[in-house]
């Protein structure tokens, strides 16, 4: 169950970033009505019509002793059985108006009064959520479909199917129930996945589930994983293939896996899914990841790939990462490789890509100072600001001045204004100038 409730949050925090500020139409029908064959018997039949009259033959209800006990608090009270409608409202009360921010604490509540109801009680309660799409009714119907795919996976994906019209929230529950699948059957979560027609891969599902359901299966069986990702993808599908790929390798460890799932990618001829390999494989072993690239050749492709598995280990580490890409580097090399760690460093620190370059004395560092702060103008001009003075070409100068000043002014045209004044006055000008000739030249080709 704490697994299960960790992978909920963690899709709570995923739907947070999916949904942003848009509140979509609704995409559920208020009554559901499941036609298809296979999704009967999910349907309650009229001697289930309701939780009243299935309450004396049914499964347990969850008590409230249940869910005190379940807490850690003492019970000096008795049981009180709660029915489907208690269930629905409790749960409600603890998630409406939370959207996907709510605490773990109040998803493991949810999740304890709805664990004890069976598959038609399940169904029940999901008839009784005035379905919508905001991110709080999203996350209480998501609580549901979890029970539902524990108990019957493929009747809740096909409830998910049938019931949702909006893409974005079909997509959320499909990976809800999904994930939950997956934790379970990971290779009968895969094959239903694969056996779905592609217009349904891209339309409702979407490529991002095979992630999680790549790296259940790599945990159990990795030949098994490695056998559907090159004989059940098609190979012209590259999102599939990298989404694939990435659940694989996250799920690998040791370096004989790794060295099986390197042997299967490089007979793909897929630059992008050696890339991920390796970028994988740096995070759980450094540098016998780094020995075995060594081994892949040293024409432009490996340079590249070399290139872009750095720069992926200097976000997750990036004094270990700059340290061995700049120690590995031939003399001639050097100055090259400086400009790729400035331009990765400054992307998340513009101040630790400036004081790692003012430590490199056999580095021409100018143009790399104008390049950490041109990165670091679009996100926080106020840095960059304080950080002219390392740029002397003049041309740079005034390049970097003026992007400067246009950021200011998407939020302030007084904050942009004040800026340029502060400035030299033949720099003022100089920018003033170029952003008029700018502007007239928009002006002209439109």
């Amino acid at each position: 169950m704490k697994l299960l409730i960790g992978s909920l949050w963690l899709l709570s925090l995923i739907g947070a970033y999916w949904f942003g500020a848009i509140q979509p139409s609704s995409g559920l029908d208020s009554a559901p009505d499941l036609q298809a064959t296979a999704s009967q018997h999910v349907k309650p039949s009229s001697e289930h019509a309701s939780a009243s009259e299935r309450m004396t033959n049914a499964a347990p209800l969850l008590t409230s002793a249940d869910v005190i006990q379940r807490g850690g608090a003492e019970v000096n009270q008795p049981a009180t059985v709660m029915s489907v409608d208690d269930v629905v409202n409790k749960t409600q009360q603890l998630l409406q108006g939370t959207g996907f921010t709510a605490s773990m604490s109040k998803l493991v509540e949810a999740y304890l009064l709805i664990e004890k109801l069976d598959l038609a009680q399940v169904i029940d309660a999901l008839g009784l959520i005035e379905f919508g799409s905001s991110p709080g009714e999203m996350q209480i119907v998501r609580l549901y479909l979890s029970r539902l795919a524990e108990l019957a996976p493929m009747q809740a994906m096909d409830y998910v199917t049938q019931q949702f019209e909006d893409r974005r929230n079909k997509k959320m529950a499909a990976s809800t129930v999904l994930a939950v699948w997956a934790d379970k059957e990971p290779q009968a979560a895969l094959d239903w996945y694969i056996n779905q027609p592609s217009d349904t891969h891209s339309d409702d599902l979407g490529n991002l589930v095979l992630l999680g359901l790549f790296a259940n299966v790599a945990r159990q069986d990795l030949n098994q994983a490695l056998n559907t990702l090159t004989t059940s993808l098609d190979s012209d599908d590259y999102k599939a293939i990298d989404m694939a790929i990435r659940g694989t390798a996250s799920a690998l460890n040791s370096t004989e896996d790794f060295e099986l799932l390197l042997e299967r990618v490089q007979a793909m001829d897929n630059d992008k899914a050696l890339e991920i390999v390796i970028a994988n494989w740096v995070n759980k072993d450094p540098y016998t990841a780094l020995a075995k690239m060594e081994t892949l050749g040293d024409d432009t492709r490996s340079k590249e790939l070399e290139r872009n598995v750095f720069r992926s280990w200097m976000y997750r580490d990036p004094d270990t990462a700059v340290e061995t890409y700049m120690q590995s580097a031939p003399p001639g090399e050097r100055q090259g490789r400086a400009k790729m760690v400035a331009r990765t460093l400054s992307m998340d620190n513009p101040q630790k890509a400036l004081d790692w370059l003012q430590k490199q004395p056999d580095i021409n560092t100018e143009g790399l100072f104008s390049e950490v702060l041109h990165n670091a103008s679009f996100r926080n001009p106020q840095f960059a600001e304080d950080n002219l003075h390392l740029v002397t070409d003049p041309d740079k100068l005034k390049s970097l001045t003026a992007d400067i000043y246009r950021t200011y002014g998407r939020y302030s045209q007084t904050k942009a204004d004040a800026f340029l004044a502060r400035q030299p006055a033949k720099l003022r000008e100089q920018v003033l100038e170029d952003i008029k000739l700018v502007e007239e030249y928009r002006k002209n080709n439109h």
